[in-house]
């Protein structure tokens, strides 16, 4: 298994919170107060790969990309 980062674990947890979906533009603005934006867009992609994360797109417009927090338990990783 990778390592999990904080970083990572900030993600998740400021996400999880809310019930709706949210644009991959949206993690990157949250996680680029931390990290550069190549880091946070590989820590995105890392939280695909692990299946914390699953990808959507919209249906209105296809362009659009949307992630939804799969597993909300970040006790686990701790």
């Amino acid at each position: 298994m990778k390592r999990i980062s904080i970083n990572h674990l900030r993600a998740i947890k400021r996400f999880s919170r809310s019930d709706k979906k949210s644009k991959i533009r949206d993690y990157e603005k949250f996680l680029t107060k931390y990290v550069s934006t190549p880091t946070a867009r590989k820590i995105i992609k890392e939280l695909v790969e692990l299946n914390i994360v699953s990808i959507l797109k919209s249906e209105s417009d296809l362009r659009v990309k949307y992630l939804v927090v799969n597993d909300t338990d970040i006790e686990q990783y701790l």
